[in-house]
């Protein structure tokens, strides 16, 4: 735990000096941004995950989100999977996320941004690559996301528990910063860490990514990292996420 909480607090300390980010997409630490009432920002990606005995890809994920008020925002994230675990290999609907955002500070008012974000991760019984019955739902997770802008400088936080019908919850949390380089061109930088609820057996996931904007609909963002402090044999190699976003 100690190495993952050091590599948190160098980037804390350091990165911000020389840094301004936004969280969220192509990163895994949401912020709490929304696309205002009546808007859409579609995520449609191509993302790859290897670990020791598993590979994955989902070709495409499309992360659909709508803001039903301005503070408010639906999601709904449904990817067709292809997995290969040692000799056995799988296609179909891999794990769907359904959720629901709310900001309730804004950081022109308060200072700073949050919002909570509960969110659903299911499987489509009809269409999973999974064919075992009990994986019809997997987890609830409940982050709460914090933004603040310090002049040039944006710092994204998250943390949150995710809960399991057949595991012990685990805590998690994420920092992520980054550089706008001009208003169509940003790098970012992100720290994830996941826990048990004791907060041993830590995972730190180092992950670097972009954001390139096209016009005003479309971007085209993407992201790469690996797991640097693991405690288990299945931690993540590679983890790479390549997407256009759409927003109108």
């Amino acid at each position: 735990m100690r190495s993952g909480i050091g590599v948190l607090l160098f980037a804390g300390i350091v990165l911000p000096v020389i840094c301004h980010a936004e969280a969220g997409p192509p990163m895994i630490t949401d912020d709490p941004g929304t696309p205002g009432k009546g808007h859409f920002e579609i995520n449609t990606a191509f993302t790859y995950e290897e670990r020791p005995q598993a590979k994955s890809v989902s070709a495409p994920l499309v992360d659909i989100n709508y803001g039903l008020f301005d503070h408010v925002q639906l999601k709904l994230q449904v990817p067709w999977e292809l997995s290969q675990i040692e000799t056995h290999s799988a296609s179909g609907l891999g794990e769907s996320i359904a959720g629901i955002k709310w900001r309730f500070l804004d950081e022109e008012e308060h200072g700073f941004a949050m919002s909570i974000y509960p969110q659903l991760e299911f499987r489509w019984p009809a269409y999973s690559s999974s064919r075992n019955p009990d994986d019809k739902i997997k987890h609830l997770i409940l982050p709460l996301d914090f933004e603040k802008a310090l002049g040039p400088v944006t710092l994204g936080l998250e943390f949150g528990l995710e809960f399991s019908h057949k595991a012990r919850p685990q805590n998690f949390g994420g920092l992520v910063l980054g550089h706008r380089f001009s208003e169509n061109f940003e790098l970012l930088g992100e720290v994830r860490e996941t826990s048990g609820p004791d907060f041993h057996r830590n995972e730190c996931i180092v992950n670097g990514g972009f954001r390139l904007k096209v016009n005003s609909l479309m971007s085209i963002i993407g992201s790469g990292g690996t797991a640097v402090h693991a405690p288990g044999r299945n931690s993540p190699r590679v983890l790479s996420y390549l997407a256009l976003q759409f927003t109108f």
